[in-house]
């Protein structure tokens, strides 16, 4: 069970039918089947799949193969993360940096070179 607020509101329960019992609400410290299931109602990423299994649009508007190791995303204007501050490119290279750095995870996520400086 997992209990959020939002926005000022008063917290409310949310049960989620997961196969197995999450490791960890953080994406990056256990990849497993029951932590995606949970992870995917807490955060959104920049394209997701659809139910025949093409790429769409989520946080990213559009994407673009620049070079073949370069990736060029349209970030989604006006998004808020929950606090209010505004989601930009540095969020997504901090994201992926911070992937290899998280310490003493059981099962971490696959391994990803850090980002290259973000450029607007």
């Amino acid at each position: 069970m997992i209990t959020a607020g939002c926005g000022g509101a008063v917290a409310q329960n949310l049960t989620i039918a997961i196969g197995g019992a999450p490791a960890s609400p953080d994406p990056h410290v256990y990849n497993s089947a029951p932590n995606a299931s949970l992870t995917q109602h807490l955060f959104d990423t920049l394209v997701e799949r659809d139910a025949p299994v093409r790429l769409r649009p989520m946080l990213a508007e559009s994407w673009r193969l620049v070079e073949p190791t370069i990736w060029e995303f349209k970030l989604r204007p006006n998004v808020p993360f929950q606090k209010g501050n505004a989601f930009t490119a540095e969020d997504v290279a901090f994201t992926i940096g911070r992937v290899p750095a998280v310490r003493n995870a059981p099962a971490p996520s696959p391994a990803w070179p850090a980002p290259s400086p973000v450029s607007r």
